[in-house]
Parts: C-alpha cells; sequence; structure tokens
C-alpha cells in the first residue's frame, strides 16, 4: 500500500544552493576578467609611444566592458531561469502529485549538501592556501579571460566583442544549472521561488565575507583555517545529504533490516569519508604543485600566481585601476559627488564630499590573491579596503567628476589628442560608449537588432556549442584534451559523462512531472462521470446472476427478476466476457495480486503489441481468450492516458499504491476515469465482472459504496471450494 505525503514548500534547498553557488562563481569570473585585464596593461608592449594615452582609454573602456557583460549575464539568466520557471509552474501548479514534490524536496536536499561540498573543497583555494585545482567538479572560471584579453590586445578584437565574451565568461556559471534545475520548479510557488533566490543570496554573501573576514583576521594561521573549514564544511555537507536520504526514505522505504539511526550514522560516515578522500587527493596534487614551481624557481620571482584570480583582491591592482581612471580625470583636487550605478538597476546615488579618498575614486575592483605561507608562496598583505568594496561585483562607481556632454564623435577625436585634452569630465561609461560608436559605425542597429542581442537566445545558443565542444572535445584529435595526463583524461571523461547524464534525467523528470500534472487534471475531470455511471446506481440497476454453482449464467434487469427466476445474483451490471465460471474464480484467487500479476504482463510484453499481452494474460494469470482480450485493451487504454503518472509512481517507488482516493490520483483512479466506462475505454462494459462488482476485498482499498451490495455469496472462498 501506497503512502501520500504532504508538507509546506517555502524554500528550495536546491535552488538556493545554486543560487548561493552563482553568487561565489560570479564574482570570481567577473574579477577574473579584471584579473587578466590589469595584467595585460602591466605589460610594457601595450605602449604607444606616439599616442600614450590610448592604452589607457581602452583600458578603462574595457572594463566597463567587463561590467556591462557581466550585467548582460545576469539578465541573461534571469531569464533564462524564469522561462524554465514559468513552463514547469505552468504546467504542474495546484495538482502536482504530492509524493513527487516529498521525493523532490530530498533529492534537493542533497543536491545542496553536494555543493556545499564541493564549495568546502575549494575554500583553500578561495582563502589562498592553495591553488586552482586541475580535479573540479564544478569549474569556478570558465577559462575565457585569459582569451578574451589576448584578443583584445593583439587580435583587434574592440570592446563590444569583449563585453560579450564577458557575457559568456559569467553566463557560463549559471547555464550549466538550467536544465538541472527544472524538476525542482514542480508546483512551486511564486513566493517561494523568490523566497530560495534570497535565501540563496544571502547565503552567497555570507559565506564571501566569512571568507573574507578569515583571510583578514588569521592570515598568518592560514592553514590550519583553510584545512579546518574544509573539514567542517565536509562535515555539515554530510549532515545535509543525511537529511535529504532520510526524508526520501520516508515513502521508498528501503528495507534493509536495521536502525534508522544506523543507517543515518553509515550514510554521514560515508559522505564525509568521500569529502575527505577528495580534500586528500587536492592536498596531494597541491603539494606537487608546489614542488614543480619550486623547481622552477617560480617563488623567487614572485610572478607564480600571476594567472591566478581569488576572491579578493591586492593592493597593486587597485593602485593601477585607480591610477588609469584619474590620470583621464580632472588629476586629483576635490570632488563635489560620486555617483554610483547598480549594476541590476541602474540607480544613481550621490555622495558629497570634499577630497577624494583613493577608494571613492574607484569602485571596479580587480581580483587578486593572497597567499600565506603553507603551500602557497607568501605575498604582500591584502588591501585594507571594506567587504562590499572586495566582491561587490553588483555596485560600480561608474561616473567620476561631472557628466559630459560631448559626442562619442567629439569624445574620440579628444581621446586621439595626444595631450588628452577635452576629456577631464568623461567617464568610464563615456569612453566606452566613444569605443563602442567607433566599432559599431557601419553596423545595422535597428532596435529589433538590439532586442535580439539583448535576449539570451544568442549568447545561449553560443554557449550550448561551446558546451557541446567541451563535452566532446575528446572526439576531436587535435583538442588540448590529448594534452592531458591519463589521469585528468579519465577525470574529463567522467565528469563530463556525468553532467551529461545529470541533465538528461533532470530533463526526464521535469518532462514526466509536467505531463503526470495533466494526466491528474484529465483524471480529476473525468471523476464525477465516471462515478456517477459506475457507482451511484449499481444496486439498482441490472445484475450477472447463476441458477446453480458452475451451472447456467445470464443477464437480468434487477435483483428481485434474478429471484424471481431462482437465479441467484454473482455481481452487479450485466454479464460481460469475464463472467464465466473459470474468470468469476480467478477473480477471487487472485484478489491479493491481481493488479500486480497484469502490471507484470504488461510489463513483460511492453515491445509485443496487445497479442502478446493478451497471450501472457491467458498463460500467466488464466483468464478465458475473451476475457484477456479485455484485459489487454484495457492495459493499453492506460498505457495512452496514464503513462506519466505511471512513471512518476516509478520514481516515487510508488508503483503498488492501488488507492482510488480522488484526492490521490494513482495509476488505478486514472485507469478507472479515463478506461473503465466509456470515457473513452470500456473494460467494465467489456469484462462484466469484477472484485468491486462481486463485492470481493481486493489490493485496491475502496469505500463501502463502491462495492456491489447485493450479491448472494456471502463467502467466495467456501463457495469455491470446491473449484468447477
Amino acid at each position: 500500500m501506497g503512502v501520500t505525503t504532504n508538507y509546506v514548500h517555502v524554500c528550495d534547498p536546491a535552488l538556493a544552493a545554486v543560487v548561493a553557488w552563482l553568487v561565489l562563481v560570479i564574482t570570481l569570473e567577473a574579477n577574473d576578467f579584471r584579473h587578466h585585464l590589469h595584467l595585460a596593461h602591466r605589460l610594457p608592449t601595450l605602449a604607444r609611444p606616439s599616442h600614450p594615452h590610448i592604452p589607457h582609454h581602452r583600458y578603462v573602456a574595457s572594463l566597463v566592458a567587463i561590467r556591462l557583460g557581466l550585467r548582460d549575464a545576469l539578465v541573461d539568466a534571469a531569464i533564462l531561469y524564469a522561462l524554465g520557471y514559468a513552463v514547469v509552474i505552468g504546467f504542474t501548479y495546484g495538482d502536482a502529485d504530492p509524493n513527487s514534490l516529498f521525493i523532490l524536496w530530498g533529492f534537493s536536499a542533497m543536491v545542496s549538501a553536494c555543493l556545499l561540498g564541493i564549495a568546502g573543497l575549494k575554500v583553500p583555494q578561495w582563502l589562498g592556501y592553495y591553488r586552482r585545482s586541475n580535479l573540479q567538479l564544478l569549474k569556478d572560471v570558465s577559462g575565457r579571460a585569459s582569451t578574451a584579453v589576448r584578443d583584445l590586445t593583439e587580435g583587434g578584437v574592440g570592446v563590444v566583442d569583449f563585453r560579450y565574451q564577458a557575457r559568456l565568461g559569467v553566463g557560463r556559471h549559471a547555464a550549466q544549472f538550467v536544465f538541472f534545475l527544472l524538476p525542482f520548479y514542480t508546483d512551486l510557488k511564486v513566493y517561494a521561488f523568490f523566497v530560495s533566490i534570497l535565501v540563496g543570496l544571502l547565503f552567497g554573501h555570507l559565506y564571501l565575507f566569512i571568507v573574507y573576514w578569515f583571510r583578514q583576521r588569521f592570515s598568518d594561521r592560514l592553514a590550519q583555517v583553510a584545512i579546518g573549514s574544509a573539514i567542517a564544511l565536509a562535515a555539515v555537507s554530510a549532515l545535509v545529504f543525511v537529511e535529504g536520504m532520510y526524508i526520501i526514505n520516508t515513502l521508498w522505504h528501503w528495507d534493509l533490516k536495521v536502525d534508522g539511526w544506523v543507517i543515518s550514522l553509515t550514510s554521514w560516515l560515508g559522505w564525509l569519508g568521500l569529502s575527505l578522500f577528495l580534500q586528500l587527493i587536492q592536498y596531494c596534487e597541491q603539494r606537487k604543485l608546489a614542488a614543480r614551481e619550486s623547481a622552477e624557481g617560480e617563488e623567487e620571482d614572485g610572478e607564480g600566481d600571476d594567472d591566478e584570480a581569488h576572491l579578493f583582491i591586492e593592493d597593486d591592482d587597485i593602485t593601477d585601476e585607480r591610477d588609469t581612471i584619474s590620470s583621464l580625470t580632472a588629476g586629483g583636487g576635490s570632488r563635489t559627488a560620486i555617483e554610483r550605478e547598480s549594476i541590476l538597476g541602474g540607480e544613481k546615488q550621490s555622495r558629497i564630499g570634499t577630497e577624494a579618498s583613493p577608494r571613492d575614486e574607484l569602485e571596479e575592483p580587480l581580483m587578486g590573491s593572497e597567499e600565506s605561507g603553507g603551500i602557497m608562496p607568501q605575498r604582500e598583505s591584502m588591501a585594507t579596503s571594506g567587504y562590499f568594496y572586495q566582491i561587490g561585483y553588483f555596485d560600480r562607481v561608474t561616473l567620476v567628476g561631472k557628466r559630459s556632454k560631448k559626442e562619442p564623435a567629439a569624445l574620440l577625436e579628444s581621446m586621439n589628442n595626444a595631450a588628452g585634452g577635452g576629456i577631464e569630465d568623461s567617464t568610464p561609461r563615456e569612453i566606452y560608449e566613444a569605443f563602442a560608436s567607433l566599432e559599431q559605425s557601419g553596423k545595422k542597429t535597428r532596435w529589433y537588432h538590439r532586442l535580439w542581442q539583448f535576449l539570451p537566445f544568442q549568447s545561449g545558443w553560443a554557449l550550448f556549442k561551446d558546451s557541446c565542444a567541451t563535452t566532446w572535445s575528446c572526439c576531436k584529435k587535435n583538442s588540448k584534451f590529448y594534452a592531458q595526463t591519463r589521469c585528468q583524461k579519465i577525470w574529463h571523461v567522467l565528469i563530463k559523462t556525468s553532467k551529461l547524464i545529470i541533465d538528461m534525467l533532470a530533463i526526464y523528470a521535469a518532462l514526466v512531472a509536467c505531463a503526470a500534472t495533466t494526466q491528474i487534471r484529465i483524471t480529476k475531470s473525468k471523476l464525477p462521470f465516471v462515478r456517477e455511471v459506475l457507482y451511484a446506481h449499481q444496486n439498482e440497476g441490472p445484475v450477472c446472476a447463476f441458477d446453480e454453482k458452475c451451472g447456467d449464467i445470464q443477464d437480468f434487469g434487477g435483483r428481485e427478476e434474478a429471484h424471481l427466476a431462482n437465479y441467484s445474483v454473482a455481481h452487479c451490471g450485466k454479464c460481460g466476457y469475464c463472467s464465466t465460471w473459470n474468470d468469476l474464480e480467478l477473480q477471487y484467487s487472485t484478489r491479493h495480486n491481481l493488479a500486480e500479476m497484469a502490471q507484470e504482463c504488461g510489463m513483460k510484453t511492453m515491445f509485443q503489441g496487445i497479442d502478446g499481452l493478451q497471450q501472457c494474460l491467458e498463460t500467466d494469470i488464466g483468464w478465458t481468450s475473451n476475457c484477456a482480450r479485455c484485459w489487454a485493451e484495457d492495459i493499453y487504454c492506460t498505457k495512452r492516458w496514464c503513462i506519466f503518472i505511471y512513471l512518476q509512481s516509478r520514481m516515487t517507488n510508488q508503483l503498488g499504491n492501488f488507492e482510488v482516493d480522488p484526492n490521490s490520483i494513482t495509476s488505478a483512479t486514472c485507469e478507472e476515469a479515463n478506461c473503465e466506462a466509456g470515457n473513452p475505454g470500456h473494460f467494465v462494459q467489456c469484462s462484466g465482472s469484477n472484485r468491486r462488482r462481486m463485492n470481493i476485498t481486493s489490493d485496491i482499498a475502496r469505500p463501502p459504496d463502491e462495492q456491489c451490495q447485493i450479491v448472494d455469496v456471502a463467502d467466495w472462498g467456501t463457495f469455491f471450494n470446491p473449484e468447477c
């Protein structure tokens, strides 16, 4: 017998965990672009003696391009997630199977445990103690930054294309969860959707703040803090994983013949052991990297981590960027206001001051790293700027000084002047727009072109192709895959295959949930008619009666008419193909497992057609040929109208739940609503007899008003002893 479970869905753990993870990796990705841009800006090959200000202008425009690319990616993610949520909730709102929701809740907790465990693996790197590992479960940077900056500085790519690359780099992180989250949107109320996002944002920034505080407070003990934090997060993720398993087992009922606390403890220790094992592998990898760098003399050069971008910035990165912006503006002195533009909403706020501090002049933080002993080499101390300045990717100063009224062409002319005159009151955004105007000159810029560029379809398709190319890179002879070690190749194939399988399972689960909910709605709409036809007058209508055991069986207009002819009522309703003595006896002898036996025949002959199914019903159960045909047609009708409810019941381990409660739609309820009373199936009319019509209590629990109350056989077990 199945169990129906209900719960209040206020916050989805999987969605909240994904949003929290995105807060971390989007921060890192955006600042990885800034970090590589900063490194390129420091290269002497970029300096042009004839136009000394041009590299600085391009640098500032590129910083704005990164910010705008980040904004574009966030808009893309919001649109894609909202579309996915709208589609799933549109199909499942209000009528989703409560058991499937409960199972999804358990899996959601397990997903959050996985992301928390991965964050535990990443925390030594984000604290600056480890380098980025080559064995990553989820990448924290896309790897686009170095290529995009190189194309910007050497390949003739403009700032508009650089903005698009930043958009793709940031968007990659959000795009990898678009399909994965679909099943968790099932019947997720709108308020719960936004609560989950809000909780994820809060936890993501809380994690960032804790990392920031640890780097500030424990810079002299970073090794112990990094390892301790990783172990603590592994332990917490194990607890969350056990909670998810407990929720799932509430419905699945694993028969392990041990106490529940033993299962919970074993699960916790197993998950913790797996996490610590991955930590050990990562630690050994980092030791090898450190030894290799030491042998190559990278530590002495102090350049071993120039290509690394961690969660917080360094003093030299801040100074370089501030100096560049200052060189393009009025060059020191007082500022009457600094306007800050939100990357999400574009709102501007003014802060009045008399003398601008370095922090006030620029809020475009680059990401750097601070290594404090241990495996990573010692570096200079981290900037003392506040936490929100360090990681505030959503809030940037874009206006320094007064807003310029110059047209882009005039601004470009000013920038091409070697003295740089005329741009003192220009803002970084205006400098970007000037470069963009030059690059876009002669191109179509009608409103529908801009709309198409704004929508996420072009970038989404580009990310999809990039994901396919990365997943199947092992099939290309000249790909980077063949330059990897054997262990890295195995890891690459394992991770890519796992991600593909997980995405396919997520899409499958979402499709089943949507389709099953649609079938549930159809079933609920048909139930009133079916109950009226089958049960409202079954004790008052025609009957199928017999004169003696194993004797003649025929129809009568009612019980009284049958009694006047000295016939006893065998079942309510007219006789059918299953009203033979053989089939009547089978109705009783198989009363506890008939539904399972018919289900097994349906599975066994899935690809053999209706004739193969009929043959199975005749041989495995024993129905007569005509009766087996009625059952075969009913099973095929059920496959057509209830297949997704059936698939969903397999996912929730409710396959044996044959309840027909209108408040809990099972496969049995769906079959009754669609296949028994001419809506469209005619099983009852075809078969004639069934257990409820014979007043036999079966494995399908039914209320008394669905059982025939006028049968003249008090005990079918005694009646069929001996059999006919």
